[in-house]
Formats: structure tokens, sequence, C-alpha cells
């Protein structure tokens, strides 16, 4: 069964949006290591870790107005990660899942 099925076209494409960001912000973060590790330039990994929060502070935001668009009284946390969007309770003790990567590759 596809989850994506029950979501508006233009969800499931915000969904994709996100996740792609959170993967480019990792990219980011993963690069800064390695340059860091390779040259201890302490001065230029700050200014690469300061990159890396602006990176995930935009993909907060899109996380924030993707909610707030397709589940506005849902009192719980959206988390899109690893290719799926999981709504979870507010108690943290049950999720959803309503988009997942791979049922857009497989549609």
């Amino acid at each position: 069964m596809s989850h994506n099925a029950t979501l508006p076209a233009a969800a499931a494409a915000d969904f994709l949006a996100i996740d792609d960001a959170r993967e480019a912000a990792f990219a980011v973060l993963a690069a800064a290591n390695r340059r860091h590790d390779a040259d201890h330039d302490g001065a230029a990994y700050a200014a690469a870790l300061d990159d890396v929060q602006a990176q995930f502070a935009k993909v907060e935001a899109l996380v924030a107005a993707a909610k707030r668009t397709y589940f506005p009284r849902y009192r719980g946390r959206l988390i899109v990660t690893l290719g799926d969007a999981l709504l979870v309770s507010p108690t943290g003790r049950s999720s959803r899942l309503v988009w997942s990567r791979r049922d857009d590759r497989n549609a």
C-alpha cells in the first residue's frame, strides 16, 4: 500500500524537497569534517559549521511549513528523515508513516 496515495501531489513534492535538503545538509557536514580532518584549521571548521547550522535551519523551516500546511491540527511532530515522513504523537509513543520516497519511486 502506498502511503503517498492519500497526500496531495504538492505534499509529496514538498517532502521530497525536504528530504533532499536534509541530505544536502548532511553532505555539507561530512565535507566539513573531512576538510577539518585533513587540515586541522579550527577557524575554517567553525565557519563551515556555521554553514551546516544554516542548512539545518532551512530544513527545520521547511518541515515546520509543511506541518502547518498539511497537518495544521496535529499536535505531535512531523519528522522527515531517510526518505520517510512520519507523524509522531505528542507523547512520542506512536508514529504514522505519511510519505515514503520508496513509494514515489514505485508509483
